[in-house]
């Protein structure tokens, strides 16, 4: 029940058109990020907020789509890397979103991941992501793993 309504407090968040800008996200995911690895054995490190413009909005389901996947990529962190330091930066350049998440687990070969039932998350980073005309890549070694949402919506 708690996740459940975990799930739908960032579903609202993510639609309420108070939190429409680019800098809302960047914050919320900031927050998150710090809020989830509180409580665990791994350390958290961001990228600049300066970077981020105060005047870029988006609509809800690019916001929605970005930060489930972002939320996808963290919890994959934690379930299955174990790292001991994940890295989280965005940033807006050219009117793209970048959204990369790394850490320095023990990585894994993406093309061997099974598909069974239970394990669906990185399937469903790159269908939200192509939903909104977005892209997910996914770099993975011994050294750990790298995420990039990237997103070129011009900030609509």
């Amino acid at each position: 029940v708690r996740e459940v309504a975990v799930e739908l407090e960032q579903v609202i968040w993510s639609l309420s058109p108070k939190h429409d800008r680019l800098e809302d996200l960047v914050r919320h995911i900031y927050q998150y990020a710090e809020e989830f690895f509180a409580d665990t054995p791994g350390s958290c490190r961001f990228g600049p907020m300066a970077d981020i413009p105060s005047d870029i909005k988006l609509r809800p389901e690019p916001r929605n789509a970005l930060f489930r996947s972002f939320k996808e990529a963290v919890a994959n962190i934690l379930k299955h890397a174990q790292a001991s330091t994940a890295e989280i930066d965005v940033r807006y350049e050219d009117g793209a979103i970048e959204i990369r998440v790394a850490d320095n687990g023990r990585g894994f070969d993406p093309a061997a991941t099974p598909s069974s039932t239970d394990r669906n998350g990185l399937p469903n980073m790159h269908e939200r992501m192509t939903s909104i005309g977005g892209t997910c890549s996914i770099h993975s070694g011994p050294d750990g793993t790298t995420v990039v949402l990237r997103w070129e919506g011009n900030g609509g």
